[in-house]
């Protein structure tokens, strides 16, 4: 009988999809239009104006086929009370329903976060086809002028962003922020994120950089496609309004902060050595009380250059560099909390990272959260061990 019970139950958990499989109007890919980028700004008239970036090939020999030496994106404006608003008008512009579904960046112009970027939380939370791991970037400028910045070799604006950002968050030169993240985010810190900034370079310094990069062959192409943009810091949003932007040196002090460290490389000089060494298996824990915060870090890093051939390094002189290293992370971690200290931001979650130590002391710390970060000194120590192997091949180190 418990079986007869078991297996009419599973057909009834799969006759109704069975049955309703179909009723959800579909929508063919020709009525669609891909959104590769969006840009929003606040208009002077206080309108949410709304940069799209769209897929559309260029055909070499045949409607489908990609021109690689053509621009394969266009650039679609509209404004409106509200993003719902506006995209309504971008479809009827295009002719076509935006997707958001494939949308690689959301970039905020400076006229929205310096007013409030809540607007942007209730049409992306509640749109279905919003793209959850879509990067947030606040533009140093409008966010049109990002999110139309023309390529023509063949590769999407929004694909360089994209790379250029995850290059950023490997090296440390740009916290990771996500769109999923960043709404969770604003949510627990009723309304401190932080947010990579970025602008675009001027044609001095593009033309400069790709200069610079030029090379024969398509890698000297792609690396050119790359200095369309700059990365410039971190802005520090609270309460849903920007209130500073934060250099790239607080930004990598911020990475280790935030446990989001990955492979940076530290250039250390030691007597007449110059050594570059890449961070990686870098580990890092807090410990949250009423007296103190405390940030202990523990990595381990590969030896990538020593400009002294033929020269031998001691024991005793990588020793020393590893604490260099360890001194000079440090340092960054001291001057990235003190930044953010200035001005009583919970960006770290320190509060939350109280409760589960000192319930009582966390429950006083959240009625009067920026008073008692204001006041909480902070302590690191550092250590940093250096990978070894391979080191005779240019360098022998006396026991």
């Amino acid at each position: 009988m418990k079986r007869f019970g078991k297996r009419l139950l599973a057909l009834l958990t799969i006759l109704p999809l069975l049955l309703l499989t179909g009723c959800i109007q579909g929508v063919q890919t020709s009525e669609l239009a891909l959104v590769e980028a969006v840009g929003i700004d606040r208009t002077s008239d206080g309108q949410l104006q709304l940069t799209l970036q769209i897929f559309a090939p260029r055909g070499s020999g045949s409607a489908t086929a990609i021109d690689s030496s053509k621009n394969n994106s266009a650039i679609l404006t509209a404004t409106g009370n509200t993003l719902s608003e506006a995209v309504e008008t971008a479809n009827r512009m295009q002719g076509k329903t935006m997707f958001l579904g494939h949308n690689r960046v959301i970039v905020l112009g400076q006229s929205l976060v310096t007013e409030s970027i809540q607007p942007i939380l209730s049409f992306f939370d509640r749109s279905e086809n919003t793209r959850q791991n879509a990067r947030v970037l606040v533009s140093a400028v409008s966010a049109q002028e990002i999110v139309s910045t023309g390529l023509q070799q063949g590769i999407l604006s929004a694909e360089s962003l994209e790379a250029m950002i995850r290059q950023g968050e490997e090296s440390d030169s740009a916290i990771e922020c996500n769109y999923f993240a960043l709404s969770m985010k604003l949510d627990d810190t009723e309304g401190s994120a932080l947010i990579p900034v970025i602008r675009p370079l001027s044609q001095e310094e593009t033309e400069s950089a790709e200069q610079e990069n030029s090379s024969s062959g398509e890698e000297g192409v792609s690396m050119a496609v790359l200095s369309q943009f700059q990365l410039e810091g971190t802005a520090l949003i609270q309460d849903y309004t920007l209130t500073t932007v934060l250099s790239q040196e607080i930004t990598q002090g911020l990475c280790f902060l935030l446990e989001e460290s990955d492979s940076p490389v530290l250039v250390l000089q030691h007597e007449d050595t110059t050594l570059s060494a890449r961070l990686h298996q870098a580990s890092s824990s807090w410990s949250v009380s009423e007296t103190q915060a405390h940030l202990s870090i523990q990595a381990k890093a590969s030896i990538d250059e020593l400009l002294q051939p033929g020269q031998r390094e001691s024991e005793n002189d990588f020793s020393q560099m590893e604490q260099q290293a360890s001194d000079e992370i440090a340092s960054l971690c001291q001057k990235a909390y003190q930044a953010v200290a200035q001005y009583q931001a919970n960006v770290l979650e320190l509060i939350d990272k109280l409760k589960w130590s000192d319930g009582e002391t966390w429950e006083t710390a959240s009625t009067q959260p920026e008073e008692f970060l204001a006041s909480l000194p902070f302590t690191v120590d550092v250590t940093v061990t250096f990978d070894r192997t391979g080191l005779e091949t240019n360098q022998k180190v006396n026991g």
